[in-house]
């Protein structure tokens, strides 16, 4: 059984309360072209952090949902 609840920020008191707190979160940071990949700027990384970090200390058990890149205006049918 999945129980769906949003709770804003403000109303976290104690997150222990639940089995997991899912955060959806904007990871989308630009990557170098070429092998090996790494991050160019890391600004978005580090504005998930404080939320990250507010509900584990909170004794929440942290699940992050993204995604990486965008499709390059193309329609794939195996995203449909």
């Amino acid at each position: 059984m999945c129980v769906a609840m949003y709770v804003a920020m403000n109303d976290v008191v104690d997150a222990t309360l639940y089995l997991a707190t899912k955060v959806r979160v904007d990871l989308n940071a630009p990557l170098t072209k070429e092998e090996p990949l790494t991050v160019t700027d890391d600004t978005r990384l580090r504005a998930a952090l404080p939320t990250i970090q507010f509900l584990s200390g909170k004794g929440a058990k942290v699940v992050l949902a993204s995604h990486l890149g965008r499709p390059k205006k193309k329609v794939s049918p195996s995203m449909r």
